[in-house]
């Protein structure tokens, strides 16, 4: 089972000035053999609005363009995620645990609260991570109801949108983040560790 298989859309948020980040992710996705597609973000700087607030707009972006083109499901990815290795392979064998009442599927977050369910995969409605995002048209019109950008997204969906909804996440991660200067924070962020 490969990827594409499951999720038609692949969406890769990427600021225009960060040309290194989307090279880095096209190769990956290059050699996964993962179809996708760029979604040109705003970018925060020269705007009065907060770099929070931006973040969370371009990522309503995408769930708006999934129900608009009535996309079934939507896999968002951060121009920065890393692949684990094996992904594919472990892809494959880990899908088939993801319940099939599944609206939000992460690919690695920071938990909160965990149960698992499977070998490889937990519930949870109290995990932050938000860069590999999978998402299905169930919960489309609830966070484009209810997230509004005065927080993080990922805090917004853990506090508003989750609880819910039926959210997995693959446990120990098979995307994580890499280490380098964020246009969120305007730093140097190390590598995120996810569970």
């Amino acid at each position: 089972m490969h990827l594409n298989d499951i999720v038609e859309t692949v969406i890769v948020k990427n600021l225009k000035r960060r040309n290194d980040r989307l090279e880095a992710i096209s190769e990956q996705l290059a050699d996964l053999g993962i179809n996708w597609i760029r979604f040109d973000v705003i970018d925060h700087q020269g705007t009065k609005a907060s770099a929070t607030w931006w973040n969370a707009f371009n990522g309503l972006q995408t769930i708006r363009y999934a129900k608009h083109a009535n996309l079934p499901c939507v896999l968002v990815l951060d121009d920065d995620c890393v692949f684990v290795d094996d992904f594919a392979k472990k892809f494959e064998k880990l899908w088939p645990s993801i319940p099939p009442d599944w609206d939000y599927v992460s690919f690695g977050e920071i938990f909160g609260d965990k149960k698992q369910i499977a070998p490889g995969v937990v519930e949870s409605q109290n995990s932050w991570g938000g860069h590999a995002s999978l998402f299905r048209e169930t919960i489309y019109d609830s966070i484009l109801e209810k997230i509004d950008g005065l927080d993080f997204a990922d805090e917004q969906l853990n506090r508003k949108v989750k609880p819910h909804a039926k959210c997995y996440v693959f446990s120990p991660y098979l995307i994580t983040q890499a280490a380098g200067f964020s246009d969120h924070s305007g730093d140097y962020a190390t590598n995120h560790l996810f569970d």
